[in-house]
């Protein structure tokens, strides 16, 4: 079911009626509950999986090691533990899409995650972009976040995107931030295509599993 629908359906409704079990896109209350109780046998959402899959490239490549398709594979997952440790995540989201479930997905890490949204005020943000290891931003707001606002090492996972006459952006200024030494997600082409990814993933444990 494509989000977001139309202001006169009610949307629980129409997740409740979707089968967890073809639920590729980790929608369904069912779903949901179960990722936040830390189970195992269920969908998750595709843009919560994407973020995670750009922070285990991060993982991965901090060191500026190179890893062999193989040990790429066998390590992404105690990489990802080992770089989460008591890392500082700010999550500037609060949706069913991307915050919600990606705070659920984060919590199992040993983080601090904080959730700011659009009703955070903008100096409490600034404070709050400045004193995080890491920023996940999903407002759609252009130039959300500028070059003033970050510092050398932090990483910026932007899933935010707007759409101009001009261009197509995303929540970071990102030609400003040229000269810093960050780890920045471009969009286009940054998470998006990392989300349809994990959606065909998604759809493949299905399919193993019989239901579709």
């Amino acid at each position: 079911m494509q989000l977001p629908l139309p202001s006169n359906i009610d949307t629980y409704k129409v997740l409740e009626n979707i089968s967890p079990k073809k639920d590729v896109d980790g929608l369904n209350p069912i779903s949901i509950g179960k990722l936040y109780h830390n189970q195992k046998d269920h969908l998750i959402s595709a843009t919560a999986l994407a973020v995670l899959e750009c922070l285990k490239y991060v993982a991965k490549y901090q060191d500026d090691n190179q890893y062999s398709v193989d040990e790429i594979t066998q390590e992404a997952d105690e990489l990802l533990a080992e770089f989460l440790n008591e890392k500082n995540i700010l999550l500037i989201n609060h949706s069913i899409l991307v915050g919600k479930p990606l705070t659920a997905l984060l919590l199992q890490y040993k983080c601090t995650v904080t959730i700011a949204h659009k009703f955070t005020k903008p100096d409490r943000l600034g404070k709050l972009i400045n004193d995080s290891d890491i920023i996940i931003s999903a407002t759609g707001q252009s130039g959300l976040i500028n070059k003033d606002m970050v510092h050398d090492g932090q990483v910026l996972i932007d899933v935010g995107i707007n759409k101009s006459a001009q261009k197509i952006g995303g929540d970071v200024d990102a030609k400003g931030m040229e000269n810093l030494d960050i780890w920045l997600t471009p969009v286009p082409d940054g998470v998006g295509p990392v989300t349809v990814a994990m959606l065909l993933n998604n759809t493949v444990k299905a399919h193993i599993k019989g239901v579709v």
